[in-house]
């Protein structure tokens, strides 16, 4: 648990400091399409087509698509607020979702 949140604070620390450099679409872009092509060159050998074959292909691009989006609008706000607002806004949203009744 501590190593996750580890990698939130670097990945979110990291993102921050490169959007005042870079623009948000070309970070968010990066975000994804590195460990995909990690991934892909490690996992692809094993499991060939069945890697990115899937039933439900228009739910996993939606799903793409607004984890995308997310991520873009994440790193546009940690872009203007401070590290610290923003992280917490993000897991808030998260605890108001999943809180029980």
């Amino acid at each position: 648990m501590l190593a996750a949140l580890f990698c939130f604070a670097v990945l979110d620390t990291t993102g921050k400091y490169l959007s005042q450099r870079y623009p948000v679409g070309v970070l968010v872009w990066a975000r994804y399409l590195v460990p995909a092509i990690v991934l892909g060159a490690v996992l692809y050998p094993r499991m060939g087509r069945t890697l990115v074959v899937t039933a439900r292909w228009r739910l996993q691009i939606v799903r793409a698509a607004l984890l995308a989006g997310v991520s873009f609008l994440i790193m546009g706000g940690l872009r203007t607020i401070p590290m610290a607002e923003g992280t917490s806004l993000f897991f808030m949203g998260r605890t108001q979702k999943t809180k029980k009744k």
